[in-house]
């Protein structure tokens, strides 16, 4: 009777062994899918980088041609030199956003990582309990009581585990998807044309014809050309992290 007793405690000690072996590998399972993911997003922050370092080269050539073409223009060349120092910091403090976030999840990553080892480390001495109890089949019983007790903390642990891997995992969703978001800014603010100044003799608002005095002024926003009166005012636009000079529709448009 005792030794039937001693067989079914040790047949239920192998089956919770081998149903915490399964939660573990589902939980390593897991792990890789969002180390892909992790993968995934950082080819994405890489290419955005290239496109980046694409673009201020493109800007700097434009800088220089158009420095060559208008030696004689000192004030124009400023104003141009000022529009693309602008958009340069603009795009390099998109850069260092996305940099920062990217950071973020690969402490996240870690983090993740930290508590699947602790799963693992909980599994192991719960193979060591099982084997010791083995060894000791004289005090089978009473061992099989205690470590039914251990079990069930073990269990309650690899549930709280579980529970702190999904909310890790949510948080990872969550940055994926302000990740989209600042790409799609990024994007934006690459992808916008300035008018040339020699295509526009005219403020593309009111009509008004340029001259010395009256001057020509970039909208921040579309990349239009107005005088100083269609674009008095300053917003925020999706590339500045401070108001810039914009045209009357534009700040309307921003403003609702």
């Amino acid at each position: 009777m005792e030794v039937t007793g001693l067989k079914e405690a040790k047949q239920l000690l192998i089956q919770q062994k081998l149903e915490l072996q399964a939660k573990a590998d589902g939980v390593k399972t897991t792990l890789e899918q969002e180390r892909n993911d992790h993968q995934l997003t950082k080819a994405k922050i890489e290419e955005a980088q290239l496109d980046l370092k694409k673009h201020r080269t493109e800007l700097e050539a434009k800088l220089r041609t158009e420095l060559k073409d208008k030696a004689g223009q000192s004030k124009q060349h400023e104003e141009a030199q000022l529009k693309l120092n602008m958009q340069i910091t603009a795009l390099n403090e998109n850069m260092a956003t996305l940099k920062k976030e990217w950071q973020g999840s690969q402490r996240r990553v870690s983090e993740l990582e930290k508590q699947t080892d602790d799963l693992r480390g909980e599994i192991a001495v719960l193979e060591a309990t099982v084997q010791h109890n083995q060894e000791e089949r004289r005090a089978l019983l009473e061992r099989c009581l205690t470590s039914e007790g251990e079990m069930e903390k073990l269990q309650g642990k690899v549930v709280d585990l579980r529970r702190k891997l999904d909310d890790t995992t949510a948080a990872m969703q969550e940055l994926g998807r302000e990740n989209q978001a600042l790409q799609i800014k990024h994007t934006q603010a690459l992808n916008r044309k300035w008018t040339d100044d020699t295509n526009v003799m005219n403020c593309m608002s009111c009509g008004k014809g340029f001259s010395v005095t009256i001057r020509k002024h970039h909208c921040r926003n579309c990349g239009n050309i107005f005088c100083a009166e269609c674009s008095a005012r300053n917003a925020l636009t999706p590339s500045s992290k401070k108001p810039v000079r914009v045209c009357d529709i534009c700040f309307d448009e921003l403003q609702g």
